[in-house]
């Protein structure tokens, strides 16, 4: 398997499938749909041949691959997903034909493809595969002309160790996009050191990326600050117990009527939790943007970052993703 500097970088130009082939296939399903001898995909009157989003989504896709071509990353990504908007703006309203159909998901594959291949133009192979979006990436949608790109790009999507985690939960369940490894937040109750332990002990473990949800909830102390470039925060926890009643435990049994139930014991039960205090820096203008004692941030740290003193995490330099209003 190649590394992952080595998938960092671009691939020679690809031979790539023209705007010119992509309308052609798209006037020929139109052209079979207009002869009514030779197809049902007519449209009708109604329906006007300029609302359907194959030539413009293929058009973006032709600039993006032109653009890519004279490494102008930057445009790539514009006009790759732009590709994929307009495509998605079509989405529930149906095509005439399977033919449009598979040329809709080859587009929008195509366009990820390119999306992708441009981040890692930018030497950023994590922003690569955070392009892959809630859809998902598949070589199989994919023309014969970018096939084998799109095979190799799916490779380090979703089989690399180092983003193996970043698709993975805690339970191991693997998702066709970036999944946050817990469902809840870091921080939304006491911060305490089983909250890291839990990451360690389930962490796929040769996975380089991890993405968690962090918050400052009541009962933690939050720290923040903007020095230069960077914003810096600190979220500390306090040690605490928590009190239940565990009935677990099974005595006997008790039959009423035909069934049979069983008996269990309840006993109180009393856990105590040791404090943990989470720091971590992100670029200032992301920092600005983002208020941990309303809001939860979905950030991306790599593994070789995690520094741990004592009961203080440092999870290092972090990527900001998104951000959501506190459940």
């Amino acid at each position: 398997m190649r590394s992952v500097r080595a998938l960092a970088t671009p691939l020679p130009i690809l031979a790539c499938m023209s705007l010119a082939a992509l309308a052609g296939c798209i006037q020929l399903v139109e052209a079979k749909g207009a002869d009514g001898q030779r197809g049902s995909t007519k449209l009708s009157s109604e329906e006007p041949a300029d609302t359907r989003p194959l030539k413009p989504a293929a058009k973006e896709l032709d600039l993006a691959q032109t653009a890519l071509d004279a490494s102008d990353w930057d445009g790539a990504i514009a006009h790759a997903t732009k590709a994929r908007e307009i495509l998605d703006s079509y989405e529930g309203r149906g095509y005439g034909s399977s033919e449009e159909r598979h040329l809709h998901n080859q587009i929008r594959a195509e366009a990820t493809l390119i999306g992708g291949l441009a981040h890692r133009g930018k030497s950023d192979p994590l922003g690569a595969f955070l392009f892959v979006d809630g859809k998902g990436f598949s070589a199989r949608d994919c023309g014969e002309a970018r096939k084998k790109a799109c095979a190799e790009h799916e490779e380090l999507v979703y089989k690399s160790d180092a983003f193996r985690g970043l698709t993975l939960n805690y339970s191991g369940r693997q998702h066709e996009s970036l999944h946050p490894f817990f469902e809840v937040s870091l921080g939304n109750t006491t911060l305490s050191t089983t909250d890291f332990d839990m990451m360690k002990n389930f962490w796929y473990p040769k996975s380089d990326y991890l993405a968690i949800w962090v918050t400052s909830a009541d009962g933690n102390r939050l720290k923040s600050a903007v020095q230069g470039q960077r914003a810096s925060y600190t979220i500390a926890g306090s040690a605490h117990s928590i009190s239940g009643t565990d009935c677990s435990k099974k005595v006997g049994e008790v039959e009423i009527g035909r069934a049979r139930y069983d008996v269990k014991e309840c006993h109180k039960d009393t856990s105590n939790y040791v404090g943990a205090t989470l720091t971590f820096t992100m670029p200032a203008q992301d920092g600005k943007a983002i208020d941990l004692t309303k809001s939860e941030a979905l950030v991306i740290f790599r593994r070789k970052d995690l520094k741990q003193q004592g009961v203080t995490y440092n999870l290092g330099d972090v990527r900001l993703v998104r951000t959501r209003d506190r459940k």
